[in-house]
Order: C-alpha cells, then sequence, then structure tokens
C-alpha cells in the first residue's frame, strides 16, 4: 500500500509514518531469509561439486587399474549411474528450496495470517515457474485473488477506511500491553500491531522475528 493510498483512508502523518515503517520491517525480515536461503543453496552447490569430482576421480582411478574388464564396465556403470541421480536429487532439492521461499516471501508480503492455509489453497505450486527475480510467474495474481474472494479474504490482515484501535490509543500508548505471547501477536489486528510497534519497538521486533 502506497503512501497516497493511506492519505486517502483519512490517516494521519504519524500513522502513515509507523504503517510504512513496519512494511519496511516485514521486507527487510523476508530480505533476510532469502539471503539465508541463497548462502546455503551455494554451500549446497560447492558440497555437491565436490562429490561429483570425487565420483569422475574414482571412474578415472578404475579405468586406470587392472583386472577383470567386465567388472570393471559394471563398477563403472553403477557410479555414473549413482552420480547422475544425486545430481538430479539436488537439483531438484534447490528448486524446491527457491520455491518455499517464494511462496514465503509472497504471502509474509501479503500480510497472511495463516500461511499454512493459504499455501493450501494455492493451484498449480507443483508446476511453478521460478522466474529470474526470485517470485513465481502467477503467485501474486493468486494471491491478489484469494485476498479479494469472501470464503478466503479473512485470511489476510486488511485495512479498512476508517477502522479504529481496538482500545488502543497511538498517541497515548493506552492499552498497549507490556508483554505478549506470540500467538497473541498474530490475532492482533494491523493497527494495533502499528500501535505496538510505537511504543514499544524492542518487544514488537522480538514478536516478528
Amino acid at each position: 500500500m502506497t503512501r497516497k493510498e493511506l492519505e486517502e483512508l483519512g490517516l494521519s502523518k504519524e500513522q502513515i509514518d509507523s504503517i510504512m515503517q513496519i512494511n519496511g520491517v516485514d521486507i527487510e525480515n523476508a530480505k533476510k531469509t532469502l539471503n539465508t536461503t541463497i548462502s546455503n543453496l551455494e554451500t549446497e552447490n560447492k558440497a555437491l561439486k565436490g562429490q561429483v569430482k570425487e565420483r569422475d576421480k574414482q571412474i578415472e582411478d578404475i579405468k586406470n587399474s587392472t583386472g577383470n574388464i567386465e567388472t570393471l564396465k559394471n563398477t563403472i556403470a553403477t557410479l555414473q549411474s549413482e552420480n547422475k541421480k544425486n545430481v538430479e536429487k539436488h537439483i531438484t532439492e534447490m528448486k524446491q528450496l527457491k520455491l518455499d521461499v517464494a511462496i514465503e516471501t509472497a504471502l509474509t508480503n501479503a500480510k497472511a495470517k495463516n500461511k499454512l492455509a493459504v499455501k493450501a489453497l494455492l493451484k498449480d505450486m507443483d508446476k511453478a515457474e521460478i522466474l529470474e527475480d526470485g517470485t513465481i510467474k502467477g503467485l501474486d495474481e493468486q494471491i491478489k485473488a484469494l485476498m479479494k474472494a469472501e470464503d478466503s479474504k479473512f485470511l489476510f490482515e486488511t485495512e479498512e477506511k476508517g477502522a479504529t484501535f481496538k482500545g488502543v490509543n497511538p498517541a497515548s500508548g493506552s492499552g498497549v500491553p507490556k508483554t505478549i505471547t506470540k500467538e497473541e501477536f498474530s490475532k492482533m489486528g494491523y493497527k494495533e500491531q502499528v500501535a505496538l510497534f510505537n511504543e514499544n519497538k524492542e518487544l514488537y521486533n522480538s514478536l516478528v522475528e
């Protein structure tokens, strides 16, 4: 949601600044998750290359050794087959990991309350095409459709014009809890989370980590 759209909702400059800052925190958390995943993928890639190199060495050693020719051929064929399977398995795992991160990031940005429930409603994820920027082709459109559908829009946090804080005064912080569990935090409305962020950033950050 842009600053202009928030202004049209009648929110004050302070409220808009708070909402924009929280959105920035969510995006940064998603980036951290993505960067960690990419780092893990690079590490796995290096490990796989090492395995492939070791397999190739084993094959070359066998080719240069003496003994029963038929036995050597069978051993080489077995090693080559195992090597191919390991590579294919690793590629599949990497694709699935990238897919999971892309879905998780998209649902975080969409303010999904129950990501597991939303994932169950997504279609054709087994055939998903991951684009160069790490997003999934058509995923945003699916999520937007779910956010508008009567039977699924409740799964997302929404901003309604004229909405008020439930028992919270954003200016004074009245009603903002000093302690709260992650489960209680997940049930809070978006504006309640804004108030918590304004009054107790340390608590807020500990709940979104």
